[in-house]
């Protein structure tokens, strides 16, 4: 709708409010993005994490498992939007 992500100031909650800071989207849509209107929480109860723009393309999301702590092997592995199959 606007031609631009949300940035990592304005953050993810920015698909449920206008953001007030930043570029300001010219085109908002009434009601904003989501139709919960809650930004989802990983599998394990914890906020994503949101940059833009992204390290690996126009933005990065990811989680950080089931431990929320950067790294980690199996159920506490990250899982990164850039990595998805």
């Amino acid at each position: 709708d606007n031609g631009n992500f949300p940035t990592t100031e304005q953050g993810i909650q920015a698909l449920l409010t206008k953001p007030t800071t930043g570029l300001i989207p010219k085109n908002y849509r009434d009601g904003g993005y989501l139709e919960t209107n809650t930004v989802p929480k990983d599998p394990w109860g914890n906020d994503f994490v949101y940059i833009s723009p992204g390290e690996h393309g126009d933005y990065d999301l990811y989680s950080y498992g089931a431990d929320g702590a950067k790294g980690g092997d199996g159920k506490d592995s990250d899982i990164e939007s850039w990595n998805m199959r």
